[in-house]
């Protein structure tokens, strides 16, 4: 896998001077202001925060502070390994797009310590067939099928719905 950089999807971004936190400090990200094309130019009172590699994203829109890496692969894909403030390894999966917005081949998610949450494949945005899930302490929970489906055809298909003609 060939490193690649990580553009936020719309965001023109621009390098600030300061250093956000000591974890973060610690792994050499810096401040990144997104100038988004919406309401009056205004920016996220949150911005992400990107590495000087240009491959490490620190995503400050959720309730705690993650960290996403990509890496280009050899056939196109781009592989995205998010982990939490603490390091541990939250979700691990494979994209279609530069953007991220296309969640294609296996995907993995963990729980807080660590420990395999659900794990299965995603065929152009839906999960698509097995997917194997567990507790948080490990255990195993019933797995699930998903047919691969948008929703609507998914309700044509278990006959809940008919196309119009």
């Amino acid at each position: 896998m060939n490193p690649t950089h990580t553009f936020l999807p719309g965001a023109v971004l621009l390098f600030a001077m300061s250093v956000m936190s000591t974890s973060l400090r610690a792994q050499g990200l810096a401040q990144v202001v997104p100038v988004a094309s919406g309401a009056m130019g205004h920016a996220p009172s949150k911005p992400d925060l990107v590495g000087p590699d240009m491959q490490t994203v620190a995503l400050r829109k959720a309730k705690d502070p993650m960290v996403r890496t990509t890496v280009r692969g050899a056939d196109g894909s781009y592989g995205v390994r998010v982990n939490d403030a603490n390091g541990q390894l939250r979700m691990e999966g494979s994209y279609s797009d530069v953007a991220l917005n296309d969640r294609h081949g296996a995907f993995s998610f963990y729980h807080a310590n660590g420990r395999l949450e659900s794990a299965g494949m995603f065929a152009h945005g839906l999960k698509s067939g097995l997917w194997h899930c567990a507790t948080v302490s490990g255990h195993a929970r019933v797995d699930r099928w998903y047919e691969g489906l948008p929703w609507d055809d998914l309700q044509v298909l278990l006959g809940l719905a008919t196309r119009a003609k």
